[in-house]
């Protein structure tokens, strides 16, 4: 049976370590001298939702609308159906379609870092620690981890479809062989950094996404031969290939966790 534990007890946190690498709290860095970190984090928001809220610094913040190729409704002026995009395909990749089309369209390149956030969620960070990432030498920003008491057997537990785990670790051995061994670390140990939320350096952003829509591309033609599914099975992957992501990069990159903050839409 899965936990109800506190993400950040200090013995929690040791278990993470071994798997994720070292890491920092967010408020624990430096917010000192002149921050001049440049950064664009998106918030994706659908149709459904209501306009950002009042408190999201446009500076930093930029409400994307996602799935737009799917609807009249226009929200906001950012949108993932222009250029290259899958937005039409929203309905199985979620917020993530938001993620591709930043990353095949070049959006705010010429910013440090980039991101991604919820409508209905957002960081427990300040715009003051957002200036100042560049200063602390922060490479990764993600949510604290979530706790099970295994991620395979909660991931089928959740979705009931074995066929999904196996097709990616099937395609990571294939395509991205030297991420092979960290897929089975993965899936024995206890923890996933859910919601695909996270600031990167630009540069790893694109590696990120490189390595996540090479695997979600390949899993999505497999079942386009067989069924159109519409059931947002590629937004749970890609919160799984996230994971792995970081864990195989857990000593290359440094990184600090940030809280995440539920918000209750109007």
């Amino acid at each position: 049976m899965d936990q109800e534990i506190d993400p950040f007890a200090e013995d929690v946190m040791e278990q993470y370590e071994k798997s994720y690498g070292k890491y920092r709290k967010i408020k624990d860095i430096s917010v000192d001298g002149d921050g001049k970190t440049t950064l664009k984090i998106m918030i994706a928001c659908c149709h459904k939702d209501k306009e950002k809220l009042s408190e999201d610094n446009a500076m930093y913040y930029t409400p994307i609308q996602v799935g737009k190729a799917l609807t009249d409704i226009c929200l906001y002026d950012l949108c993932d159906n222009t250029g290259d995009n899958i937005s039409e395909r929203n309905y199985n990749y979620s917020e993530t379609t938001a993620l591709y089309w930043a990353w095949k369209n070049g959006f705010a390149s010429d910013a440090e870092y980039i991101g991604l956030r919820h409508y209905r969620r957002k960081f427990d960070i300040t715009d003051e620690q957002l200036c100042h990432l560049k200063e602390n030498g922060i490479d990764i920003i993600h949510v604290e981890p979530v706790y099970y008491d295994s991620i395979h057997d909660s991931f089928v537990s959740f979705t009931k479809k074995e066929k999904d785990w196996e097709l990616m670790k099937l395609l990571i051995k294939e395509k991205f062989p030297n991420y092979y061994p960290t897929m089975l670390a993965y899936e024995n140990q206890h923890f996933i950094c859910a919601y695909n939320m996270t600031i990167m350096r630009r540069a790893i952003f694109d590696e990120y996404c490189e390595f996540m829509f090479g695997i979600l591309t390949e899993i999505e033609d497999y079942y386009l031969r067989i069924i159109d599914r519409r059931d947002r099975y590629l937004g749970y992957l890609a919160e799984n290939l996230t994971s792995i992501f970081l864990m195989h990069h857990k000593d290359d990159y440094r990184k600090v966790i940030a809280k995440l903050i539920p918000l209750v839409a109007w």
